[in-house]
């Protein structure tokens, strides 16, 4: 990983298959909350889309207990045109 100022840049190859399990594991635990909690300290919001790693009951269950503020998907309104 390369550093950029205070935090890392976490990049994920273009061809990489993003399961829940892997996205709750390696980017949530052990790289993008920790680097999130180093800039913002115990006090963020945690928003996501819906995309299908990101639905997974074990990633929601993490971020709920993780993160100290999170949006579920089914608490964000949905971005219709009218």
């Amino acid at each position: 990983m390369s550093t950029l100022g205070n935090t890392e840049l976490i990049l994920v190859e273009s061809n990489a298959e993003v399961s829940g399990a892997w996205y709750c594991d390696i980017l949530l635990s052990e790289n993008l909350l920790p680097a999130i909690r180093s800039i913002a300290g115990v006090t963020f919001t945690f928003q996501q889309d819906n995309a299908p790693a990101y639905q997974a009951c074990d990633t929601v269950e993490n971020l709920s207990r993780q993160a100290p503020a999170f949006i579920s998907r089914w608490l964000w309104p949905l971005n219709r045109p009218d």
